[in-house]
């Protein structure tokens, strides 16, 4: 993948252990805001909930020119491909990173049928558009998430 603005490569490679820690502080970094909004930023309980997700999802470190600048996780459900997150730190923001991440997961959900699903912090206005312009529809909503999708 390259991204558009510089041209660089992005790679994605499949975290490890000694990822644990700024996977978390990426996290940290892109959703302290929203969280904060939604129901307040309590450390204790995102380290816990950091724990739990690290220990059940497969994460994926971004890198663009040897920088780890992200990081993506992606499950293969049985009726869809599920975006479980994507965070790029804030200052790799808005340079094409997320896009092009995004068109991977779409192209390998394409490639096996399957929907692209997601949710999304209400609160997370700049998010919720990003995926809007990637073709993705609310289909559901809560109190404090829009469930998103992509055929």
């Amino acid at each position: 993948m390259n991204c558009p603005e510089t041209e660089d490569s992005i790679e994605l490679r499949v975290a490890c252990q000694d990822d644990k820690e700024f996977i978390y502080d990426v996290k940290r970094a892109a959703m302290f805001e929203y969280i904060e909004q939604t129901w307040g930023w309590d450390e204790d309980e995102q380290r816990e909930i950091h724990e739990r997700r690290f220990g059940s999802q497969e994460f994926q470190i971004v890198s663009v020119g040897g920088h780890d600048v992200g990081i993506m996780s992606v499950a293969l459900e049985p009726d869809s491909l599920f975006l479980n997150q994507i965070y790029i730190l804030p200052e790799h923001q808005g340079r094409g990173i997320g896009s092009a991440c995004m068109q991977n997961v779409i192209e390998r959900a394409t490639e096996s049928s399957l929907p692209v699903k997601l949710k999304v912090l209400r609160v997370n206005h700049r998010a919720a558009a990003f995926y809007e312009r990637l073709g993705f529809t609310i289909t559901d909503e809560t109190g404090t998430h829009f469930m998103m999708q992509r055929e």
